[in-house]
């Protein structure tokens, strides 16, 4: 998940290198080459699924000359439109998924169904 993208854009690489370095995680070992089961825990899933998507965005906006007028997103891609906004700088957004990914991974763990962070 985003391999083509850290190879092959500068850019993207940047992010994942952030990303891992702001979680102290291998943010990148867990996109490229985790497992299905690491992959489904939402502490690993929502940062690897942000650091996916800014690299996108990255990558695109080195190939096109464009700027959002607007950003806007639901759930996890609020924290991408946060960024691309301005609003939040690089690290500030992977620290703020790494908080949220935390307490809905303990709010997960409290009972036998992924959506007990919502339900509650």
């Amino acid at each position: 998940m985003g391999l083509e993208f850290y190879e092959n854009f500068e850019c993207s690489k940047n992010v994942f290198e952030i990303a891992n370095k702001v979680l102290n995680k291998d943010v990148s070992g867990i996109c490229f080459n985790g497992s299905e089961d690491d992959l489904k825990k939402t502490i690993n899933t929502q940062s690897a699924i942000l650091a996916v998507e800014i690299a996108i965005l990255k990558a695109f906006k080195s190939k096109c000359d464009i700027r959002a007028s607007y950003v806007a997103g639901h759930s996890l891609g609020e924290y991408s439109a946060m960024y691309e906004g301005g609003f939040m700088s690089l690290e500030n957004v992977f620290k703020a998924i790494q908080i949220r990914s935390e307490l809905m991974d303990s709010e997960t763990k409290k009972s036998d169904g992924s959506m007990a962070a919502v339900i509650r």
